[in-house]
């Protein structure tokens, strides 16, 4: 049987949003039937490179002898011509997207795919920077057959505000983020945690995860729970910062930074209460995976309520005057009552539930088998 080929275009293999989302679709969709492919951007070695050649998967690089649009056409033209053909493009790339997709467009790729993950990037919004979003928006209508995001708030952000799309929830593994009891003891007992309150954040170290407002915020609390924790799970640039931040809080000794880590769900299991302050976020599939280990969850308002799995979900602007309401959320948090064992199996088999976003996606992919040469895009 032919395989469907879809080539997924994005900055490298980190183990960010983005590449987790993408690397359990591959672990979990029919791969007699499609290949994943990968046409990276940057050339520094990935974290999921490894896996992606297990799985089947082929991973080509860009010319990236100098960033320009011309070399980028070249690159992704030779890309698409030399280890072709391609049945879909997915590419994952915010506006420039456009870009990527015309050249898709004129190799003759059937599916073109523009899929929105977040709702701001950290860039300041200067004119040229509107005029430029503005400019490949109208690219992307253009040249995408399909415009789907990971929440209605990335997909409009992306796409602009009248554009017809479709909303596709970042799925996770159930199974993956089960609670278990063992874990929690075994994570708790290497930490020395005993009975205290345990409240963590998973995330990178960037400003977009707001971490100054989060430490404020658990100052704060501490100040009625002296010997609460709080697990800080990731990495980044802002790694020295907050170090520095902590220090300057006085919460050297309820501050434990975890570092980056291949296994979240270890931590979810072992804290009370998760928290996401963000600045922003396309959708904060790390709160879905924190719910689905039974975890009542703190999210700024900025995070969009598509990730509301369950109930014990609440959303809190992120001012000064709101720290209050955090730290009496957090205290209402600690002593909610959940049976967490049965929160996977209330994931398993919803929106949330990766093989959900997999049935969904690979039904885009499979258009490909009924459409002709070129595909019509959302605009024509």
């Amino acid at each position: 049987m032919k395989k469907i080929r879809v080539l997924h275009v994005l900055n490298m293999l980190n183990n960010g949003g983005i590449e987790n989302l993408i690397m359990n679709m591959m672990r979990k969709i029919d791969r007699e039937k499609y290949q994943f492919c990968f046409a990276l951007i940057e050339h520094n070695p990935g974290h999921f490179d490894a896996e992606v050649k297990a799985l089947g998967g082929e991973i080509y690089l860009f010319d990236n002898t100098e960033k320009s649009l011309k070399n980028y056409r070249k690159s992704l033209t030779r890309i698409i011509r030399d280890y072709g053909p391609f049945d879909v493009v997915h590419s994952h790339c915010y506006f420039f997207s456009g870009y990527i997709l015309g050249i898709a467009k004129k190799c003759g790729v059937k599916v073109r795919i523009a899929h929105a993950h977040d709702t701001l990037k950290e860039r300041a919004q200067t004119l040229p920077r509107r005029l430029y979003q503005q400019f490949m928006r109208m690219l992307i209508r253009i040249n995408a057959t399909n415009l789907v995001g990971c929440s209605a708030s990335a997909c409009r952000f992306v796409f602009g505000k009248d554009a017809s799309f479709q909303v596709v929830v970042n799925g996770i593994d159930p199974d993956r983020f089960k609670f278990s009891k063992e874990s929690r003891s075994l994570v708790r007992n290497e930490l020395g945690l005993a009975d205290r309150h345990v409240f963590v954040h998973v995330g990178r170290f960037s400003a977009q995860k707001n971490h100054r407002y989060l430490l404020r915020v658990f100052q704060e609390y501490v100040k009625i729970d002296k010997h609460a924790r709080l697990l800080l799970v990731g990495w980044g640039g802002l790694a020295n910062e907050i170090e520095r931040w902590i220090e300057m809080l006085d919460l050297q000794n309820n501050v434990l930074m975890i570092g980056p880590c291949d296994a979240p769900e270890r931590y979810y299991c072992a804290a009370d209460c998760f928290l996401l302050p963000s600045l922003f976020e396309g959708f904060g599939i790390v709160s879905v995976e924190a719910q689905c280990s039974g975890l009542p969850c703190i999210l700024s308002n900025t995070v969009p309520r598509e990730c509301k799995a369950l109930e014990y979900t609440w959303f809190i602007q992120t001012t000064d005057d709101d720290i209050s309401q955090w730290v009496k959320t957090m205290e209402r948090a600690v002593l909610v009552s959940i049976e967490r064992p049965k929160c996977a199996e209330r994931i398993k088999g919803s929106v949330f539930d990766i093989e959900t976003t997999v049935q969904i996606l690979a039904g885009v992919y499979s258009s490909a088998e009924h459409m002709g040469t070129g595909g019509q895009a959302v605009g024509e």
